[in-house]
């Protein structure tokens, strides 16, 4: 499925993914390192900013990565739409 890099080093390292065509309900793919051979991998809702899963990242990060995508709440639910209709 093709994929474009969203946001990166919105934190050091890592970078935010939006899937052309996904389904369900708006997420971003969060990855520390490259998406094939990541560290650590964050699926996360962004409407209300629940972890839906979580690889490799501790808690500490994962509250700290949605304190700082929070701010962007309203443009990455905006563009979320208009990138799956793609």
């Amino acid at each position: 499925m093709p994929r474009i890099k969203y946001l990166q080093s919105v934190l050091g390292g890592l970078s935010v993914w939006i899937y052309y065509g996904d389904h369900g309900f708006p997420h971003v793919e969060i990855y520390k390192g490259k998406p094939e051979s990541y560290e650590a991998h964050l699926k996360l809702n962004i409407v209300d900013f629940t972890p839906l899963e979580v690889n490799g990242f501790s808690e500490g990060a994962v509250r700290t990565i949605i304190k700082s995508l929070r701010p962007y709440r309203e443009m990455l639910l905006e563009d979320w739409c208009e990138i799956i209709k793609g």
